[in-house]
């Protein structure tokens, strides 16, 4: 059996960390990061709620705070690694566009060469 009390610190984190997502998720819709999970303030504000619900959960004894604690935290980690390969990706399509955009340059430029 549950322990009823234990409950209402994890519905203080909560409801704390839903009123504090308001600002960044209207932030997110300004900006057009709505749906980007892997937006930067959103990851952050995550991390801290990870951070926080697995410290309450360890000094208030509730394994089960703690827990999602960790969950979180582990999701947040897939998601920034994610995000990571994600421009890392963009970076080197940056590369290979460039290098093409180079490539065809120079082809013209031969066969302006040879018309000549």
């Amino acid at each position: 059996m549950t322990n009823p009390v234990a409950a209402v610190p994890r519905t203080i984190v909560s409801l704390g960390f839903g009123a504090a997502r308001v600002p960044v998720d209207l932030l997110a819709q300004v900006t057009g990061n709505g749906n980007n999970r892997e937006w930067g303030p959103t990851l952050a504000l995550d991390s801290v709620e990870a951070t926080v619900r697995g410290l309450l959960g360890l000094l208030l004894g509730d394994p089960e705070l703690a827990a999602q604690g960790h969950v979180t935290e582990a999701r947040v980690q897939q998601r920034t690694e994610a995000a990571e390969r994600d421009r890392a990706a963009d970076a080197r399509r940056e590369v290979a566009d460039d290098r093409l955009q180079r490539r065809r340059e120079e082809d013209q430029q031969a066969r302006e060469q040879v018309r000549d």
